[in-house]
């Protein structure tokens, strides 16, 4: 039997893993304290939970193995700390007993835990959603575009709000995250599923990953770029699609945003003012070759009727695909807005979003289709990963 070592001071948890370990074919060594600890290894696999001290001695104890830890409290500054000394899983005790079991049930799946290598097999797409003028309901599409990819298409997709400085797509989920991306930066060379997984939020309501900012400005200056770059990486392995929410600075996070994307959709509404923004910001996609480097493409956001400025009258105007018009839905989309709910639930189209719907199936159609050209999805074994 492989040898585990079982490293806590709760008898309940350490029956518990115990019983895990026995049933999946380890033999666990207990001990309250890494003093006590008289087997030097090595060992399959070491269980702690959060009281285990982290000294230099216990770190060396562990001799490379994989490292689980038991937490009682959902506080990330004690998981950060965890994750910087090799934590590969992190659980809350007793609420993620059984997401426990199912991680040891992938540890003994041969190759399970191996990472695929960089750029081998299908690759998710980035979709960054950007627009050089505040206000132009960008944050909302790319929800909606995440969400009907998501619910309606089974796509396994993740969005993320780099918005740093104020956030914006946690209220539209009506969240408190306590977890972001700047989060990873300790860990940013060892980077892997778990720690994604470790700062990924989730809707109760929704099957849509959220990947939130910091919502804070003096946070948000220590953004690297390089963070960002092995985000999108690791998160092209293990999801269909990533949608990124922009701001309309072009700072560290939309320069990332807008380098890495697959696609840009740029959202525009109907009027001179959006016009003129996308005018000042095209000689600078020019400049960096960004329309060189991915897909850009139009998404006329709030038409109406009464609009003077007609969708015809931009396309003359501006030399860029329109990939959707988008009807102005303000009263339709406030009751969500501010009760946060998601747009969608099920894959049944609420009646009150039908338009919606309608006016966004070309584009997200032509997502899907591009990803099944592409292959099989890289993301099923991943979207079994989160749920646990």
């Amino acid at each position: 039997m492989k040898p585990a070592l079982v490293l806590t001071q709760n008898p309940l948890l350490a029956r518990q893993v115990e019983r895990e370990l026995t049933d999946k074919g380890y033999s666990p060594l207990r001990y309250a304290d890494w003093r006590e600890v008289t087997e030097r290894g090595p060992y399959a696999l070491v269980v702690v939970d959060q009281h285990a001290p982290l000294t230099p001695e216990a770190q060396e104890r562990l001799m490379n193995a994989p490292l689980i830890v038991f937490l009682y409290e959902d506080q990330f500054t004690g998981a950060r700390a965890w994750l910087e000394a090799g934590a590969q899983a992190i659980f809350l005790y007793p609420a993620e007993l059984e997401a426990f079991r199912r991680h040891l049930d992938r540890l003994e799946t041969p190759g399970s835990d191996r990472k695929a290598p960089a750029g081998s097999g299908p690759r998710g797409k980035v979709l960054a959603f950007y627009s050089a003028k505040g206000g132009s309901g960008k944050t909302v599409l790319a929800s909606l575009v995440a969400q009907q990819l998501s619910v309606l298409y089974q796509k396994a997709t993740l969005l993320v709000d780099l918005n740093a400085q104020f956030g914006g797509v946690e209220a539209l989920y009506n969240l408190e995250p306590r977890r972001s991306y700047l989060d990873l930066q300790p860990v940013i060379e060892e980077l892997n599923e778990y720690h994604l997984k470790s700062v990924i939020a989730r809707h109760v309501d929704a099957p849509l990953d959220l990947l939130l900012g910091p919502a804070d400005p003096d946070k948000a200056t220590y953004i690297e770029e390089e963070l960002l770059t092995r985000v999108f990486q690791l998160a092209r392995r293990h999801y269909d699609f990533i949608v990124l929410d922009l701001p309309s600075a072009l700072n560290v996070q939309s320069f990332s945003g807008l380098k890495s994307a697959d696609h840009i959709y740029y959202v525009l509404t109907p009027d001179s003012l959006a016009i003129r923004a996308f005018k000042h910001v095209k000689p600078i996609f020019e400049r960096y070759h960004l329309q060189q480097a991915a897909h850009v493409s139009l998404i006329i956001n709030r038409v109406h009727r009464k609009s003077e400025i007609t969708p015809k009258d931009i396309e003359r105007l501006l030399p860029l695909p329109i990939a959707a018009t988008v009807r102005a839905q303000y009263f339709t989309l406030q009751p969500y807005q501010n009760m946060g709910k998601p747009f969608y639930t099920s894959r049944q189209r609420p009646a009150p979003l039908k338009s919606l719907t309608q006016d966004l199936k070309p584009l997200v159609e032509s997502l899907v289709k591009g990803a099944q050209s592409h292959g099989s999805s890289p993301a099923k074994l991943f979207a079994r990963f989160m749920e646990s």
